[in-house]
């Protein structure tokens, strides 16, 4: 499954045309900073910074969990959620 809400799963990102599929994605952050974009984090430990914020992503990927009002994370990839201590484990 590709990331939907760009074309083929395509991200244009600082300059660079990446291939995202949504399965290397562990879980998307909002951005610190720009209120209108967010950080991918891969299952490489790589971050991917993104010009849309969650609330797009949320609604043009609709696998994704939003886990707090700065997250969403990708279940396909959780290994483990921590309600109590309100962290999640990934399979990486």
């Amino acid at each position: 499954t590709k990331v939907t809400g760009f074309p083929a799963g395509v991200i244009k990102s600082r300059g660079k045309v990446i291939k995202v599929e949504l399965e290397q994605i562990c879980y998307v952050e909002s951005h610190c900073s720009n209120t209108h974009a967010a950080v991918l984090w891969l299952m490489d430990k790589r971050p991917l910074q993104v010009p849309k914020n969650l609330r797009i992503l949320e609604k043009e990927n609709p696998r994704l969990w939003r886990s707090h009002q700065s997250y969403l994370l990708n279940p396909g990839n959780v290994y483990m959620l921590d309600k109590l201590n309100a962290t999640a484990t990934f399979v990486n």
